[in-house]
């Protein structure tokens, strides 16, 4: 009993004290904010009070709750003796882990940063002003007294060369004939002197030139990585990738990709630190906060709205702490350090100061006549009659450009880069360059006037004597939160249009994604099983080159549809083989890991249609399971690759429609449906060869060119977490056509089609067909969609206008819109989204025939063709009810083929009756969102977004949710509405570099769910989230349930790795298998990526009402073991070791873990963390 005392002695003494605390603290900060017109906004100081003392807030109220949990147990056990006190409280114990969410939660704070984008872009007037020399700046002044003996200007001048992998060649076209020879140049030319510097940051290019090199120049390369430190690696990755639709999963792929192979190939010692992101169209907060997970200490970009950049500029705010929006004061730190180039952009006449026609004189490889300075003055050759004024001229515009660093009083640091797309392809230019460069850097070092210090280096070199500097004049380093999209380089050129050009390519990316993930985690759980045969190891080779061919195309130019067409096509062929790749490791590792023991070979075939590549006619493009008398059942494994449960629809394609499903342990599934198979109706059919061409208005028959042999099977499934299911599917005994799981049909056509001619193409069929005329119908046209639950669509249209429930109506009004451009000179094209003024609805008179399947037992379905676009509108009536949800969700899918338009922009719209403000949250490569409000002050093209896979907008009553299975373009253009770009055809080039027309569409089908949440608490900081549901559906779309068919019967029925009882909020990003030499696959070891995504359910109540399906799965929520990721090894000793998120080990911050911990010990909300595990 005293124990009990004791303890609430302790608890009230600590809460008392922490009042106390409190409330001085409270006092300190209201005398604060009494002189607030004193402070400036931004000062971070007061921000990080404010959040300690909400910090505190929280926790004096969790030992509140606490302390009434002890109070519980003290009377409980006052009653009943203190035999009965338990040896540890499991219901405090259980509790923290929803106290830490909740926590976490509460904290969340939007002003954790001293400014934001959002601030600048509402408080900035757009406005663009000349500002002379440096046009989209300002004048530049300086007093050269402020340097000194004592205070030399330091400059860092660091060469370097842009490579792109792709762009108007192809990959290996430009290593080819250029980067092979620039490679060379930079490994011979540094040698020659050691204190000449580079960096380089494409592995893809560095690997394939090791490839080639002889032992004699790959020794050198090493010498200077590692060694000298005269080349520096920066970034690392694979490429250099886009950040506007690069999904995070690609992202941190291609990153891993690229250390890996550094430190296989080049030294385990060499792991970059410092980011170099000069040339992608915009950045994001997700790859600051990757980097910062993969140990980098700082970062570089270049691609940022000249107003912003101005901003910046003006208030010295070009170097800043890269914070996320999320993040608290007592969470993980997560910011980065980011430097920002102030000019227009990165080549030579920009870098050096703001008058780009004396930097243009600097460039000396112009002076031998290979280029010329657009601006009418040229290099001159450094020699001793001009090397005075040469210098003092350079230095003026360094001093200058120095001014935009630092603070008021200490501009000592300054960072000049050298170099330009493809440079230093001879040893002749490096010659001119680094010899003239020699001679002006000795002379300004020789003259004690300049008070300046001059030297080649890397970007290790700038950060470290930077950090020095701060450090020792205590110079202030302001935080920043937010994004840099979207992107303008000049006037109301925004490059909004790249998030939607080559959409095709774009959903290919994320099928492929997808298939990759599925054939690393199979792979993974077979190999640490001990496979050992050499097949397994051909095979790991084979996954190897998926995941490069993946990670090429996350290149800034790939997955942004910004190349050549020929250089689209070779990335094409290198995801279908990525594609094909995947297919046969999944096939093979389920083979071994659902056969018996003496499988050798693959007994699986994937099906999935969107597997085949349209180029190789080899390949089978009909996916079919056949059924016959002597053959009346095939098997087929379903394979999971999630970490959450999963209840879904199942599409299969059968020849016969008189067909049953048995369950694993032979259990007949009850509701199946049939269907007719339609020309273009599979949302995931990409290519136009696979797919028909949209009608023409005069093709009458084109409605009813169903397949005659081929019938769509659906069946809903619930399948555990990671794991793979057997079902059977057979012949019924049964003769008697199962007319009744067909849905029925309704054709609305145009005035003057010939019914009776429909009519003879549909007799003998068990389906019924009606038809009935457009312009004489006008009832709605209503489906059902679940419980209580109608959609109704518009019967001259066919177009969904809003869905009602037993409660409430919602307007979801879909338009179809197309854009034109613009009149003036320059226009829309890859890269550029120049409209012609606010979008139109297409022409209704390309309207043919409206199609409804109706009264379906698991799936109805509205599609409307509309000439350029047939759309198709999808509800799933059962699943909605089992996962309870009182507003139904609902699929949108659209086939469009835009090759026979001009200067054509085509959208869909939804118009609902929210409140929204005109604000929008879009996602940043699907691992966090941010918000958008539309502004007239930016034009049309400035209010478009990246969409990499979902948005929604709210109010205080309602959020509707869009999940994208593909990147494209959003914005909210229209009050109460979410936009998105569908594709895009344009006639011209839009002067961005690629040199070409964006002319050569293909048919391409996209695909998106969509669905409506209640709100229950809209003061809540967690309505800047996504939703637990969103996320789940999102990733289960991205991720979807592998179908394989079984060539015999004796396979296993189930197989399950994890635990069932998995929290909802936890995503397995990969289980990867390390590559060790010679692309040999780590045995026993595997790289496992984590995520948490975040999931509100507070004592308080989520801010989003759950329905009770997801409330029973997630109220399960413990805090799990690492051992309940391994189930298949409770007989094997696990250890395991925190790393950085490139599965690299980082000596200093390892962690040793055993299988016993709890994951969120080591997993905060929102963030990713990676670990190496090692098996016994």
């Amino acid at each position: 009993m005293k124990f009990f005392y004791r303890r609430r002695f302790i608890f009230l003494t600590f809460v008392f004290c922490l009042l106390g605390t409190l409330y001085y603290m409270t006092y300190t900060l209201n005398s604060l904010n009494s002189n607030e017109n004193d402070l400036d906004f931004e000062n971070d100081e007061v921000l990080s009070l404010k959040g300690k003392i909400e910090s505190l807030e929280n926790k004096a109220k969790l030992n509140e709750k606490n302390l009434h949990e002890l109070e519980k147990i003290y009377k409980n056990l006052k009653g009943s003796g203190e035999q009965n006190i338990p040896k540890k409280n499991k219901l405090v114990q259980q509790s923290n882990y929803y106290e830490k969410q909740c926590n976490w939660f509460k904290e969340l704070n939007p002003r954790i940063s001293g400014f934001q984008v959002s601030e600048l872009i509402e408080s900035l007037p757009f406005d663009d002003i000349d500002g002379g020399v440096w046009k989209q700046g300002f004048e530049i002044t300086y007093d050269s007294k402020q340097w000194s003996p004592e205070k030399k200007l330091n400059i860092i001048v660091v060469p370097h060369s842009h490579n792109d992998p792709g762009w108007i060649m192809t990959f290996e076209e430009y290593f080819e004939k250029r980067t092979r020879s620039i490679l060379d140049t930079v490994v011979n030319s540094l040698s020659e002197k050691p204190t000449r510097r580079f960096i380089w940051a494409e592995i893809s290019y560095l690997s394939l030139w090791w490839s080639g090199a002889s032992e004699e120049m790959k020794n050198k390369m090493k010498r200077l990585i590692v060694d000298t430190k005269q080349l520096e690696i920066v970034t690392g990755g694979w490429v250099m990738n886009d950040e506007a639709n690069s999904h995070y999963y690609a992202m941190i792929e291609q990153m891993i990709e690229g250390h890996e192979w550094l430190k296989n190939n080049i030294d385990p010692s060499i792991r970059p630190t410092y980011g170099w992101s000069i040339d992608p169209f915009g950045y994001s907060p997700t790859m600051a906060y990757l980097l910062k997970q993969m140990g980098f200490e700082s970062m570089l970009i270049q691609r940022v709205h000249y107003h912003l950049k101005k901003y910046l500029a003006q208030n010295q705010r070009f170097e800043f702490m890269w914070k996320q929006s999320w993040s608290n004061a007592n969470s993980k730190d997560t910011s980065i350090f980011c430097h920002v180039m102030p000019f227009y952009s990165y080549d030579i006449p920009h870098t050096c100061g703001p008058d780009p026609k004396i930097c243009c004189q600097f460039d000396f490889l112009r002076a031998t006549g290979q280029y010329s300075c657009p601006w009418g003055v040229q290099p001159q050759i450094i020699n001793a009659r001009n090397v005075d004024e040469r210098a003092r001229m350079l230095l003026d515009q360094y001093r200058k450009k120095s001014q935009l660093y630092g603070d008021k009083n200490n501009h000592n640091v300054l960072l000049v880069v050298l170099g330009d797309d493809f440079r230093y392809q001879t040893m002749a230019e490096a010659k001119i360059q680094f010899e003239n460069y020699e001679k002006l850097m000795d002379y300004l070092n020789s003259k004690s006037e300049f008070n300046v210090n001059i030297q080649f280096g890397t970007l290790k070199d700038y950060f470290e004597i930077l950090m020095k500097n701060d450090e020792n004049l205590q110079v202030k380093i302001p935080s920043f939160s937010g994004d840099f999209f979207t992107y303008a380089d000049r006037q109301n050129h925004y490059w909004s249009g790249y998030f939607t050009s080559r959409p095709f390519s774009k959903r290919l990316d994320r099928l492929v994604e997808g298939y990759l993930r599925s054939a690393e985690i199979s792979y993974s759980l077979n190999n640490l099983i001990g496979d050992n045969s050499q097949l397994s190891n051909d095979l790991f080779k084979k996954l190897i080159v998926a995941r490069q061919n993946l990670g090429i195309f996350q290149h800034h130019d790939g997955i942004t549809g910004t190349s050549k067409t020929y250089v689209v096509l070779d990335y094409l062929n290198k995801l279908y083989l990525a594609l094909k790749n995947s297919k046969e490791v999944i096939e093979y590792s389920v083979s071994k890991l659902m056969g018996d023991a003496s499988t050798a070979d693959s007994i699986f075939t994937i099906d999935d249609v969107r597997l085949n590549n349209p180029s190789d006619s080899s390949q089978k493009l009909e996916h079919l399971i056949h059924l016959t008398k002597e053959n009346p059942k095939k098997k087929l494994v379903l394979f999971n690759p999630n970490l959450n449960r999963r209840i879904e629809i199942v599409s299969l394609l059968v020849n016969d429609p008189n067909v049953e499903v048995l369950t694993s342990d032979g259990t007949l599934v009850k509701n199946i449906q049939l269907n007719l198979v339609w020309p273009n109706t599979d949302g995931g059919v990409l290519s136009s060869i696979l797919t028909k061409k949209l009608p023409a208005l005069d093709d009458l028959s084109f409605s009813l060119d169903f397949e005659r042999s081929v019938y769509e099977l659906l069946f809903m499934v619930d399948i555990d977490p990671l794991s793979m299911s057997t079902f059977t599917i057979q012949k019924r005994s049964d003769s008697q056509p199962l007319i009744d799981n067909f849905p029925k049909i309704t054709f609305y056509t145009r005035n003057g089609q010939n019914f009776q001619t429909q009519n003879e193409l549909i007799k003998n069929l068990n389906v019924k067909i009606d038809f009935e005329e457009i312009n004489f119908n006008t009832e709605d046209i209503k489906i059902h969609a679940g419980l209580n639950c109608e959609a109704i669509f518009s019967p001259k249209t066919g177009l969904l206008q809003k869905i009602t429930t037993d409660q409430n109506v919602f307007a979801t009004n879909v338009r179809l819109v197309k854009y034109g451009t613009t009149s003036a000179r320059e226009k829309s094209g890859a890269y550029l989204f120049l409209p012609d003024g606010p979008a139109v609805d297409i022409d209704p008179n390309g309207l043919q025939w409206i199609r409804v399947e109706h009264d379906g037992l698991l799936r109805n379905r509205v599609c409307v063709n509309m000439t350029v676009v047939l759309h198709c509108v999808e509800f799933y009536p059962e699943l909605n009810d089992v996962k309870e949800l009182k507003i139904p969700f609902f699929d949108i899918w659209n086939v469009v083929d835009l090759r026979q338009t001009h200067n054509f922009e085509l959208a869909f719209e939804i118009q609902t009756d929210i409140q929204n403000k005109e604000e929008i949250y879009t996602d940043l490569n699907g691992f966090q969102f941010t918000k958008r409000k539309r502004y007239d002050k930016l034009t049309i093209q400035g209010n478009v977004f990246p969409m990499p896979s979902g948005a929604f907008i709210q109010d205080s009553n309602f959020r509707m949710n869009i999940i994208s299975a593909q990147p494209q373009g959003v914005g909210t253009l229209s009050p109460g509405s979410i936009q998105v770009f569908l594709d895009r055809k344009l006639d011209q080039d839009d002067n961005r570099g690629m040199e070409q027309a964006m002319n050569d569409n293909m048919v391409v089908s996209n695909r998106f769910l969509v669905f409506f949440e209640k709100v229950k608490t809209f003061s809540s900081s967690s309505m800047e989230l996504p939703s637990l549901v969103l996320n789940l559906m999102s990733h289960d779309l991205l991720n979807p349930l592998v179908k394989l068919v079984s060539s015999i019967d004796s396979i296993k029925e189930k197989r399950s790795f994890v635990s069932k009882s998995l929290p909802c909020d936890l995503r397995l990003v990969n289980l990867r298998t390390m590559e060790g030499a010679n692309q040999e696959p780590k045995k026993n070891q595997v790289g496992l990526i984590l995520h948490r995504i975040p999931y509100d359910d507070c004592v308080t109540g989520s801010s989003l009402e759950l329905s009770k399906f997801y409330q029973n799965w997630c109220d399960r929520l413990s805090d799990s073991k690492f051992q309940e990721l391994f189930t298949e090894f409770t007989t094997v000793n696990l250890d395991l070791k925190q790393s950085l998120l490139t599965l690299r080990s980082d000596v200093e911050s390892q962690i040793n873990i055993g299988k016993g911990d709890s994951i969120f010990k080591f997993i905060e909300p929102m963030q990713i963390e990676s670990f190496i595990v090692n098996f016994n």
